[in-house]
């Protein structure tokens, strides 16, 4: 109500607002229903309600069903309806911004640009809208852009609102925060959370605007619709938490699948390879042409099948040993062209490894309570392909061979004593010493290989478990 007072206080006198009401025959219903015609600048806007739903709709000037005139005669018209799912409001504004109002009552009201049609709306079966002024459709767009929207939302709280939080559902998703200040400046939100303190404290009545950036290249999945959602989070009792919404579809010639190289885990001294298949999408005829960039410690090539008389391309690269243990992540750009052989867009191929030791223990260590015969098996496995190996002998620490033993044994077949596979158990046993836990110290692993002479895997013991705590 403050803001269609502000409005027609500046403007025209409550007495000149104006609204018809005609009988409308609802197509999800067999009996007419009452609706409400309201004028907006250029449009007719239809809102009706059967029980607890509410629908609206834009309706073009030249639209000669309804009664009234086709244009407006005032630019300032306010409607408010009421049902059981809640108070419902639109207010038009004869502003520079000309936007209109739709309101749940109280905190974070959007603001829509009253030109809009089915931009913000939701399709109904029977062919009205229902606005949805937290969605916003991006679109098709090319592969590699990065395009923005900016939803806007007034502070109806008498107070100050605070913004908490904004978490968006993808990384290819940047939201910010402002608001415009009586100077005329924006103040602008923290990039993010830090500690309690909140992104942004928008003053009563003031304009928030979120704008949301998607970057295209961090869309993995393209030629498919794809929703992004944001929840923005408040300390406003009138609506803690809003949801945001968009559509996009990020257009590209190719199809890379699957959509980046994962190739797990690596040995550290072998490296690894990795491939993908590269297919015109459906309207495009496109070629790959070449390897473009390629990182210095990988290898990579590009390999042409006719497949049912559609054209791919399988793009293997490997990372060549050694290499530096932890995560490793590159791009292979690949050339493409049109039919003509106008160079096109490069295709960006994501590769990404996780470097790890050539002998892996699964889980990492022993760890289990002490108790008499309890006992724990690790797996001890090579990911260098072909490789077998022997165990010749596993050992404790001394100052803990009283309680704990280690035994091994290969797992698969192997005449020769070797294998790529091993188990090895820990046990502990009951002994007169009194031990001070947690035990901690390592198993000593001899091997019959050449690059892997020994290995070491610690252990944790802790206390046996109390009987009077376990109900024993």
């Amino acid at each position: 109500m403050a803001l269609l007072a502000q409005c027609l206080g500046t403007h025209r006198p409550p007495e000149e607002v104006v609204s018809e009401r005609f009988l409308r025959h609802d197509a999800s219903s067999p009996v007419s229903t009452g609706a409400n015609i309201l004028a907006l600048p250029g449009r007719w806007i239809d809102l009706g309600h059967q029980e607890s739903t509410m629908a609206a709709r834009m309706i073009p000037p030249s639209t000669p069903t309804f009664p009234g005139p086709r244009a407006p005669r005032y630019r300032w018209i306010a409607l408010f309806l009421s049902s059981s799912a809640g108070a419902f409001s639109l207010v038009a504004c004869d502003s520079a911004a000309e936007s209109a109002t739709i309101s749940q009552g109280g905190g974070l009201v959007f603001l829509l640009d009253s030109t809009s049609t089915t931009e913000h709306s939701l399709l109904r079966p029977d062919g009205t809208y229902v606005p949805r002024p937290n969605f916003h459709d991006f679109g098709s767009v090319a592969d590699g852009e990065k395009p923005s929207y900016v939803f806007r939302m007034r502070n109806t709280d008498p107070i100050p609102l605070a913004i908490k939080r904004i978490n968006p559902s993808c990384g290819c998703t940047v939201p910010s925060v402002r608001y415009l200040a009586d100077d005329g400046q924006y103040v602008r939100g923290l990039a993010r959370t830090i500690g309690d303190k909140p992104l942004l404290v928008v003053p009563s009545d003031a304009v928030l605007e979120i704008e949301l950036r998607v970057d295209s290249n961090e869309i993995k999945t393209k030629n498919a619709d794809k929703l992004l959602t944001v929840t923005i989070s408040t300390d406003s009792p009138n609506g803690y938490y809003i949801n945001l919404e968009a559509h996009i579809l990020v257009e590209t010639p190719f199809n890379v699948v699957p959509s980046s190289m994962r190739m797990g885990r690596i040995p550290q001294s072998a490296g690894g390879e990795g491939s993908v298949e590269i297919v015109p999408a459906l309207g495009f005829r496109r070629r790959v042409t070449e390897i473009l960039q390629l990182p210095d410690d990988m290898q990579a090539e590009l390999a042409y099948a006719d497949f049912l008389g559609i054209d791919k391309w399988t793009l293997t690269a490997r990372f060549n040993g050694p290499l530096d243990p932890g995560r490793h992540a590159c791009e292979i750009l690949v050339g493409t062209e049109t039919e003509d052989g106008e160079p096109g867009p490069p295709i960006r191929v994501s590769v990404l490894a996780t470097v790890v030791e050539d002998m892996q223990f699964e889980p990492g260590r022993f760890v289990f309570r002490a108790a008499d015969g309890e006992r724990f098996t690790v797996r001890l496995r090579t990911l260098l392909e072909g490789h077998r190996f022997a165990i010749l002998e596993a050992e404790v620490a001394p100052e803990h061979a009283r309680a704990l033993s280690v035994h091994f044994e290969k797992e698969g077949a192997g005449s020769d004593g070797r294998a790529a596979t091993w188990l090895l158990t820990l046990a502990f046993r009951k002994s007169d010493t009194e031990w001070d836990y947690p035990l901690r110290g390592e198993v000593r692993i001899a091997l019959n290989d050449p690059q892997h002479e020994e290995l070491r895997l610690g252990y944790v013991i802790h206390e046996p478990q109390d009987p009077a705590r376990s109900g024993g």
